[in-house]
């Protein structure tokens, strides 16, 4: 197995922690910011022979893209980068793209050739429960964009290389406890699953389609937003979502409050 990552020190952690669990297991990794190195045709060549490298020439039997980055909260897509939201600039826009579209679609382009000439191979590209919504996500309409282009571009790729014995796949969760969704174990429920449960739904689906959403509890929330009225899930969402904006820009207040006292009780000192 070769996992790759920005941080090597989660790497460490991972390999030691699969090794572990799997007996006769072998890990490597690579320490990369697979969005940097893939947005360049010289850095993604170097990543590419690193792999090849890695893999016995390219021996590679499944490749899951699961490299992702959102907002740092709801905001407007104007909004990115302002003075209203500090936690953002206007870099999220290019880095956004790349690591969510841009680095999947090279590392797919780079493992097809070793997989077509086995003819066989699998390919899970993750996508997301917000890139299937029939209205889009507001709020999160970049994020949102990027995702759909994940589902839809696994599902021609499907198409393309079914014949040659090769299977891509999208899968598309909602709510699962990361970094990046900032729910944490304390949040666990039906609807938001840790990422073991989401990892065992996901394996038992491999093989089976060209877009799924492997979590029952996630499934069930897209089959009703698929059966509602167009009118009314655009309200519902757009709902839901100003309220996290409004709820992001209350931490932004609280966070430079905090900044401020902290910096009173120095300059006193």
């Amino acid at each position: 197995m070769l996992i790759l990552s920005r941080g090597e020190s989660g790497l460490r952690e991972g390999k030691a922690a699969i090794e572990d669990k799997v007996s006769g297991a072998v890990v490597k990794y690579i320490a990369s910011d697979i969005g940097a190195a893939m947005s360049a045709d010289d850095t993604c060549e170097e990543l590419v022979e690193q792999i090849k490298a890695s893999t016995d020439g390219g021996n590679v039997a499944v490749l899951v893209n699961c490299a992702g980055l959102s907002y740092p909260g709801a905001m407007r897509f104007h909004e990115i980068g302002t003075e209203k939201f500090p936690d953002s600039d206007t870099q999220l826009i290019s880095r956004l793209c790349r690591l969510n579209m841009e680095s999947m679609a090279r590392l797919t382009h780079a493992v097809l050739p070793w997989m077509v000439a086995k003819k066989a191979g699998t390919v899970i590209n993750i996508s997301s429960g917000n890139g299937r919504l029939p209205m889009g996500a507001p709020m999160y309409a970049l994020y949102s964009g990027s995702k759909a282009f994940v589902d839809y571009f696994s599902r021609s790729l499907n198409a393309e290389y079914t014949p040659l014995g090769i299977q891509v796949e999208s899968h598309s969760p909602n709510f699962v406890i990361s970094d990046m969704s900032g729910y944490k174990a304390k949040h666990k429920s039906f609807t938001i699953v840790t990422p073991a449960e989401y990892a065992s739904a996901a394996v038992q689906c491999i093989g089976k389609y060209d877009s799924v959403t492997p979590v029952f509890s996630h499934w069930l929330q897209d089959y009703v937003v698929q059966l509602l009225p167009l009118w009314l899930s655009r309200g519902m969402i757009a709902g839901m979502h100003s309220g996290l904006r409004a709820k992001h820009l209350r931490k932004i207040k609280r966070d430079s409050e905090a900044k401020g006292a902290s910096g009173n009780d120095k300059k006193g000192q």
